[in-house]
């Protein structure tokens, strides 16, 4: 599930048991207002695709039905809003054909269309999320994956921004990241390392923590 600012779902294992987190933002953070919602292909239908709702806050009630024809994948495994809530981003899984293993989807979700799509990798995603300060860029880590893309909506692709942590510090398995409010990036890592990025996307500062 993706959530606005001002709350935060969690759901727990197997046992789908839920919890209920407030939030708290600074007055200059823009309140968000959707929830989005992934369900997962039934695999009693054939060639049934994931579904993904946007529900209204406000209203409780839905408003959008967005579901991407093209790929044969099963289930959505991240979804993000950007800043505004005017696009959202949906990771897909594996495909039984192997053909359309994660899948990133660029929806402008309100009109139910999908503005670009990309296969990010061949190994599993964690995380997805959208720069805050311009949501034409995307950022995705996971298995030995981390990518900064470009939309380009003209061709309905996505570009990759070139940069140089591959070549510094070699694959890892990244676990998640955060945006900070400076447009600066925190990625954490299985390792316990917390890799600090700038705003032009280069690694200033490296930090480990060891459980």
């Amino acid at each position: 599930m993706c959530i606005s600012s001002e709350a935060l779902i969690l759901e727990f294992g197997k046992a789908k048991c839920g919890g209920f987190i407030k939030s708290y933002h600074r007055e200059s953070y823009v309140p968000l207002r959707y929830l989005a919602v992934a369900e997962k292909a039934n695999a009693k239908i054939a060639n049934d695709k994931p579904i993904i709702t946007i529900y209204d806050l406000q209203s409780c009630k839905k408003r959008k039905t967005c579901c991407y024809l093209d790929i044969d994948c099963t289930e959505v495994v991240a979804l993000a809003f950007d800043q505004y809530s005017r696009f959202l981003l949906t990771q897909y899984g594996t495909s039984p054909s192997g053909k359309h293993d994660w899948t990133l989807v660029y929806w402008a979700w309100d009109k139910g269309r999908a503005m670009a799509a990309t296969k990010v990798g061949t190994s599993p995603i964690n995380s997805v999320s959208f720069n805050p300060i311009d949501s034409s860029t995307v950022f995705v880590v996971g298995e030995g994956v981390f990518k900064f893309l470009k939309v380009q909506e003209s061709d309905g692709c996505f570009r990759t921004i070139p940069y140089q942590l591959a070549k510094v510090r070699g694959p890892q398995n990244y676990l998640c990241h955060v945006w900070l409010q400076d447009d600066r990036l925190v990625v954490g890592c299985e390792n316990g390392e917390l890799l600090l990025f700038d705003n032009a996307g280069e690694l200033s500062e490296v930090d480990s923590y060891v459980g």
